[in-house]
């Protein structure tokens, strides 16, 4: 997947899976370092999810909040 960041498209990945019947959990990938685990992903519409990752060596105590959404080609 790519994230823009400012305009700057940067390489990274995402893995999202079920976790018992009603969650979904993963593991995510910036554009650099090691896959960090992600405690809840929310589905906000057909397309688009939401979730959030805490602060691991980023500045800072608040959590990294992400939005993404799905682009079928």
């Amino acid at each position: 997947m790519v994230i823009d960041q400012n305009g700057e498209e940067l390489p990274s990945w995402l893995e999202i899976r079920h976790s018992g019947t009603n969650r979904l959990i993963g593991r995510f990938v910036y554009a650099f370092g090691s896959a960090r685990p992600i405690a809840e992903v929310k589905i906000v519409d057909a397309d688009k999810f939401i979730f959030s990752i805490p602060p691991q060596w980023e500045p800072g105590n608040s959590n990294m909040d992400f939005e993404g959404q799905l682009i079928w080609k």
